[in-house]
């Protein structure tokens, strides 16, 4: 008997060819979407921002997430994840940027117009040169000489000789200490960020200016503060402070009152 038209023939099933095209994927086969990795990886480095190259590559890594979920055809998902990791990766990577270029920015102007002159004065010290304490911080004169070699004969007294920078740096903090209690009212201690070691011990060199504001023009924006520094000293980790002006005092110290003298009694 012959099959004829009949579509329950086994002839009529083997001549259907199978359909061509993609396939929507099985939510639960073994072709079920998944999550990309790679935009796990770029949103997870993002938020770890602390570290500077993480953010860098989480934005390559959720680029690099995006192109392979679009040509996956639905077998991958995650563009929520990579979208957020490159953008996060973006503005951490700004903000990196900027800290690292600012604090660039700062070390040079402390290097030229704090490290550089600190070098310079503290070298005339131990030569008992006053040329650079002239040129830095008094061009118009108002310290006069004998101020300045006293001052080199006391820090030369209490410190001895000058035996070079210190690379040991443990003092800063209590130099910075005993630099701001020396502060007096209107005068703001920038100390030097560098340690010299001396005979006696080391010290580290303290800049007095105006105010708070001076310091930081001079860190962020350059400013030249040397004409306004008020004073300079020498300064050690046990608060010794060895000031140019007011013979080593803080100006603020109250000066001696002398007692009163009481009239003689008068002769009976």
């Amino acid at each position: 008997m012959s099959n004829g038209n009949n579509p329950y023939a086994p002839d009529a099933f083997s001549s259907r060819q199978p359909q061509s095209g993609p396939q929507a994927p099985d939510p639960f086969g073994d072709n079920a979407p998944r999550i990309s990795k790679m935009a796990i990886t770029s949103l997870v480095l993002a938020l770890i921002c602390c570290i500077p190259p993480l953010p860098s590559i989480a934005v390559a890594f959720g680029a690099g997430a995006l192109i392979r979920i679009r040509g996956a055809n639905g077998r991958l998902t995650g563009t929520v994840l990579a979208i957020f990791g490159v953008i996060l990766g973006l503005i951490f990577s700004a903000i990196q940027i900027a800290f690292i270029v600012g604090a660039a920015q700062i070390y040079r102007n402390v290097d030229r117009f704090v490290s550089q002159p600190a070098r310079l004065i503290v070298a005339d010290v131990a030569k008992n040169d006053p040329t650079n304490i002239r040129a830095l911080l008094d061009p118009a004169g108002k310290i006069t000489d004998s101020q300045i070699t006293d001052w080199f004969a006391r820090v030369n007294s209490e410190l001895g000789a000058l035996k070079g920078e210190s690379v040991r740096g443990d003092a800063a903090m209590a130099i910075q200490e005993a630099a701001q209690k020396a502060a007096t009212l209107g005068a703001f201690p920038l100390p030097a960020p560098l340690q010299f070691s001396f005979e006696k011990g080391d010290a580290g060199l303290v800049f007095f200016l105006p105010s708070a504001d001076v310091v930081m023009r001079t860190m962020f924006f350059g400013a030249d503060p040397r004409s306004l520094v008020t004073d300079i000293a020498m300064v050690t980790p046990d608060g010794k402070v060895i000031r140019l002006r007011n013979g080593g005092l803080p100006a603020s110290a109250n000066p001696p009152v002398p007692a009163p003298q009481l009239p003689a009694p008068s002769q009976p």
